[in-house]
């Protein structure tokens, strides 16, 4: 699902953020591609909600609590 160029932009900085306080790591030989790849990924929608988490923790390995954890603290701010 392609987002708009706004919420890519704050995803983008979400993630440099949480990469730089070592909440997650982010193994790519480009990075870029893979952030872009993740704000794609990150606004799931079913029957028109979002998905989200309670509390954003520090994140696990799978693509699933990441992105979860990215639209927890998206929500949050």
């Amino acid at each position: 699902m392609n987002c708009s160029l706004e919420i890519k932009k704050s995803i983008f900085k979400l993630i440099l953020k949480l990469k730089e306080e070592k909440i997650i790591q982010i193994f790519s030989e480009s990075v870029d591609v893979q952030l872009y790849e993740l704000a794609d990924m990150v606004i799931l929608l079913q029957q028109g909600a979002y998905y989200s988490s309670d509390t954003f923790k520090v994140l696990k390995k799978s693509n699933a609590d990441f992105v979860t954890g990215l639209i927890s603290k998206l929500l949050a701010e």
